[in-house]
């Protein structure tokens, strides 16, 4: 459950009864236990600096639509096409907001940062229930700041130096401290919703999270896999697993393992890196030049390293920020 005097922590079995510390272990055990249970507010509730919850296409945020080359609607509303958008700032607080009025007046072909500002909520006076919670809505208006000119970024620290106009995010302290520079820095509450252009706009991933579809293994040389994310950020961590789909040495169908690669399909296996590259809003798996090798599990009867049936796994990536 969320602990009630840190929203951004839990209680739980994190505490070993009758001792007065946490037990890292146990801590972590049970964060697992929760961590990837989508759409349920106990988890997506407070997260700092993200849109926790709201419209989605085949399991994507989906929040923002090109009007033209020049506008952008979002899609958001009390549930009756879309759904309510419920946002988190760095400060901790949490808004539910059903209304988005439209952006015009935007130049064609010119790449935008979408934010909202803490500022421009205002009330109106309706409520939304999310995962059983109540909610008090606000209406709200989205600010694009033309990316080519101006920054929006996230570091430890304050940039040396910046155009007026920018943000950023100084993720030094807790809570983070977002600021706008004019002459100095002042801090301003934002949240970065998306970025692009008009006609092509990208919707951020809710709760700076991405769990991908299951795929098939990858069974050919030098072959790219690309996993979009939409994080908007080069600062995350990410790593494959493998779900079995066809019970082999003990797995059963369901069971997940991580995605290791074996440098030859015969034993002594040698484990190689698959390598992944970062990008701001995908990430891409590609497989090595070796002809023989496979994805490496383990007999669950006798312990021994094995090479996996590739066609009885599916693979998937699951993609976090890590602030």
């Amino acid at each position: 459950m969320l602990n009630p005097n840190n929203p951004n922590t839990f209680t739980s079995n994190a505490m070993e009864s009758g001792v007065a510390v946490c037990n890292p272990d146990i801590a972590d055990a049970n964060l697992e236990n929760i961590k990837y249970e989508l759409d349920n507010p106990i988890t997506i509730l407070k997260k700092p600096w993200s849109a926790n919850y709201g419209y989605k296409t085949s399991n994507y945020a989906d929040l923002i639509a090109s009007v033209s080359t020049t506008a952008v609607s979002f899609k958001v509303d009390t549930g009756s096409t879309y759904a309510p958008l419920l946002i988190t700032f760095p400060n901790y607080h949490t808004y539910c907001i059903t209304s988005i009025a439209n952006l015009t007046g935007l130049t064609a072909g010119t790449s935008y940062n979408y934010i909202i500002l803490e500022s421009n909520l205002t009330s109106n006076g309706g409520t939304a229930t999310i995962g059983g919670i109540t909610y008090p809505t606000y209406n709200a208006t989205v600010t694009a700041v033309d990316a080519t000119t101006y920054d929006i970024s996230a570091q430890y620290g304050f940039p040396s130096s910046f155009g007026s106009g920018s943000y950023s995010l100084d993720i030094s302290s807790s809570p983070y401290n977002p600021v706008k520079y004019t002459t100095s820095w002042e801090t301003v509450q934002f949240l970065k919703i998306g970025e692009g252009t008009p006609a092509s706009p990208i919707t951020y991933a809710y709760n700076r999270r991405y769990i991908s579809a299951d795929t098939a293994c990858v069974t050919a040389t030098n072959t790219a896999t690309t996993f979009t994310h939409n994080l908007g950020t080069q600062l995350y961590k990410t790593t494959l697993y493998l779900r079995n789909i066809t019970a082999e040495y003990g797995y059963t169908a369901g069971q997940v393992i991580p995605a290791i690669v074996a440098l030859t399909d015969s034993t002594p296996y040698f484990v190689v890196p698959y390598i992944g590259v970062n990008n701001k809003n995908s990430v891409v798996f590609r497989s090595g030049l070796r002809t023989a090798y496979k994805y490496l599990g383990q007999n669950q009867s006798t312990g021994e390293a094995v090479g996996l049936t590739s066609a009885n796994w599916k693979q998937f990536c699951i993609v976090e920020g890590i602030f």
